[in-house]
């Protein structure tokens, strides 16, 4: 069985992996989160773009008829030029995110791997310290027959005189 100031250890410990776990969970989520975002902002860009350029090739048609206004032309330019912009960010923020994602799963696995190599070695440890407390019980309990005294069947002990273990032998 395992002392209380053992169990606190262990708890404790299992607190501090279960926090670390969350952030990693957490971390995710927002990555997620923020990838979502700029997917959205992507597709946007994705479906204006071509009626973008649709209405600036129609509003360059008239204007070299001069049948449309240069200030139109102007306008439609410049949103297209903002939509190729916006696609450019969000297309960029998707790549950024998704390696973000990436470098957390690899972090994750790495902490995970490294927790149960942590657990394995001491569990290792563990075996070997209760191998050697058990090799260390059977010899106390040799060295304990050992020093046995028994009482002779009549008469009495009046001096007992301790020199050296000696020799043993078993018979």
């Amino acid at each position: 069985s395992i002392t209380d100031s053992e169990r606190r250890l262990l708890l404790q410990s299992a607190r501090q992996h279960q926090a670390q776990l969350l952030e990693f969970r957490s971390a995710k989520r927002k990555a997620e989160e923020e990838r979502a975002s700029a997917q959205a902002q992507m597709q946007s860009a994705q479906e204006i773009l071509p009626v973008l350029q649709s209405q600036h090739r129609s509003l360059s048609i008239l204007s070299e008829k001069q049948l449309g206004s240069l200030d139109d032309l102007r306008e439609i330019q410049k949103q297209l030029i903002d939509a190729k912009y916006t696609l450019q960010q969000a297309t960029s923020a998707v790549e950024v995110t998704s390696l973000q994602l990436d470098e957390l799963a690899a972090k994750q696995d790495i902490y995970l791997e490294q927790l149960k190599s942590g657990y394995v070695t001491k569990r290792t440890e563990n075996a070997h310290r209760i191998a050697g407390i058990s090799d260390r019980i059977t010899q106390l309990s040799i060295e304990r027959k050992k020093h046995s005294l028994y009482a002779p069947d009549e008469g009495i002990v009046q001096e007992l005189a301790y020199q050296s273990k000696g020799p043993y032998l078993q018979a």
